[in-house]
């Protein structure tokens, strides 16, 4: 399966926004991560994680704080016709959650490892299914 066959659309802040709005613009869509933009371009991203990590947790005011200060800027991106798999190998290496992915250089998606996993669980589980019908199952995946 191909990424852009699981990618969900991505939703993506200004890096001036203050961490308090973008919180809730991850709430209001029930997401845990947002691109961060500057000039139109993508230069980072931030997470629920960033968020307790760089601001919560360092009694920062959400409201003074903007995303840019906070995000993490090296991001991880794949084309979309990239195979769930190496996306998977790609996140483990990386010790990433999620990445961005792209068309022709420009951003139109996000998979997270969330997404990988119910893929993988899925077809786990298809190939368990077919087994125990007594077709040999080679490889998991």
């Amino acid at each position: 399966m191909l990424l852009k066959e699981v990618m969900k659309k991505v939703i993506s802040v200004p890096g001036e926004m203050p961490v308090e709005v973008a919180a809730r613009v991850m709430e209001e869509h029930n997401v845990s991560s947002l691109p961060v933009e500057r000039d139109g371009e993508i230069v980072g991203i931030i997470t629920e994680r960033d968020i307790v990590r760089r601001v919560v947790a360092r009694q920062k005011n959400a409201q003074l704080t903007a995303v840019e200060d906070i995000m993490t800027p090296d991001l991880v991106t794949l084309d979309s016709a990239v195979d769930i798999i190496v996306a998977n190998d790609v996140m483990l290496r990386y010790r990433i959650r999620r990445v961005l992915v792209t068309e022709k250089n420009r951003i139109v998606g996000i998979v997270s490892m969330r997404d990988v996993s119910r893929y993988l669980r899925f077809v786990v589980g298809q190939k368990m299914l077919r087994s125990r019908e007594g077709e040999f199952v080679e490889n998991v995946y």
